[in-house]
């Protein structure tokens, strides 16, 4: 049986149509895909640009404030003085080990845990509970009293008559300073930018050095 060209092309109308209306929501959504990939790049490129231009969200706005950069030199210039202050106090007393034997009439071993283990133990350990009291209330405060006990207390070991008493009062410098090494770096990662964080930890770090020739100066 013939089938004209007309009844033909009547068969193949609707399949057309729905092609074609198959076709209108995948182009729909390739457009939409285009756009969001556009608006990625986008983002990305403002986001490079930000940190080509300052290394990152939050330099130039602070950097472009020259009294903030004072703030910031004042902040790790006093804690570079607290750190020289306790390890001059920390130092101290390896320099009297002479009188200090004589006076006590303490042994070799005494000395030496008076000088390692009973400043290193309570310094590392309470180091950690510090850190997390630094996290969550005031690191000023904190470190006011930590360099209020660690000062009494290195007070207190001139005053000791024997050597328990002496014990007692390097367990409280070791306490005391423990406070500063968390509290410190945290105010300093929160006062500097990254591409400056290093320079400032490092002028901090100076303090070892300084207050460890302080100690021999003092004496």
């Amino acid at each position: 049986m013939l089938v004209s060209r007309h009844e033909r092309r009547d068969e193949r109308e609707p399949e057309r149509h729905r092609d074609e209306r198959d076709t209108e929501p995948r182009l729909r959504r390739e457009r939409r895909q285009v756009a969001v990939h556009q608006a990625g790049e986008g983002q990305l490129q403002r986001v490079l640009g930000a940190k080509d231009e300052g290394d990152d969200a939050g330099t130039r706005p602070v950097d472009a404030h020259p009294g903030r950069r004072i703030g910031r030199n004042r902040l790790v210039a006093v804690l570079l003085l607290a750190y020289v202050l306790a390890f001059v106090d920390r130092e101290i007393i390896s320099m009297l080990v002479p009188d200090i034997r004589q006076d006590l009439g303490i042994s070799d071993t005494q000395i030496s845990f008076l000088l390692g283990g009973a400043f290193a133990v309570f310094y590392t350990f309470f180091g950690i509970p510090l850190g997390w009291v630094s996290d969550r209330y005031s690191r000023v405060g904190l470190i006011t009293a930590g360099l209020i006990l660690w000062s009494l207390m290195t007070a207190g070991c001139g005053l000791a008559n024997q050597f328990y008493t002496l014990l007692f009062f390097r367990f409280g410098v070791g306490i005391g300073e423990a406070t500063l090494g968390p509290a410190a770096y945290s105010m300093i990662a929160d006062a500097f930018p990254p591409r400056r964080m290093a320079m400032a930890i490092s002028v901090y770090s100076m303090g070892l050095y300084i207050g460890s020739g302080l100690a021999n100066v003092v004496v």
